[in-house]
This record gives C-alpha cells, sequence and structure tokens, in this order.
C-alpha cells in the first residue's frame, strides 16, 4: 500500500506534474493546481457518492496536505520528505486501529 499509494502519487503528482507546472506557472501556482489536481483524484478514489461533501472533504483533508506536500518537494527537491509525510498519514488508520 504505501510503494503504490505515497511512492507513485509522490513521483507522479509532485516530482512530474508539479515541476512541469513550475516551469510555465511559477512555484506557487504549480503547488496549488497539483494539490487541486490530487485532491480531485482523491474523490474519484475514496468518495462516499455525495458531491458535496465529498469535494468538501478532500479540499481540506488532501488539499492542505498536498499543499504540504508540493511545498516540501518545492523546498528540498528530494522525494523522502514527501513519502514519508505521505507514507505517515497513510499509515495512521492502520497503526490507530491496532
Amino acid at each position: 500500500m504505501f510503494v503504490v499509494n505515497a511512492l507513485l502519487e509522490e513521483v507522479f503528482y509532485r516530482r512530474w506534474l508539479q515541476t512541469r507546472w513550475e516551469s510555465l506557472l511559477g512555484r506557487w501556482p504549480a503547488i496549488v493546481l497539483a494539490s487541486l489536481v490530487w485532491a480531485a483524484w482523491h474523490v474519484a478514489i475514496q468518495g462516499s457518492g455525495r458531491p458535496g461533501t465529498d469535494l468538501a472533504s478532500v479540499a481540506v483533508n488532501q488539499g492542505v496536505q498536498g499543499l504540504f506536500l508540493g511545498y516540501l518537494w518545492s523546498r528540498y527537491r528530494r522525494m523522502w520528505p514527501p513519502l514519508v509525510v505521505h507514507g505517515a498519514v497513510n499509515a495512521m488508520p492502520g497503526l490507530l486501529g491496532m
């Protein structure tokens, strides 16, 4: 789960997509846009079927997390900071359920 979710999402959304948009739009517009696209992806995979609630929940949860992950990538240009944060967030439900 860590490899599929954290690694593949971070490589695609931050390393590939955000980096390309940074060269076109600048740092913060690219971070915001990549975060919005990443959040929209989570509506598709985590949605409950109630569009208004799903959009609000994803905007708050994944949107804010996406901004932080995007900042980490932009600031350090190393994959390990966003991977550690993303992996830790993904692991929380399982760890708390133990």
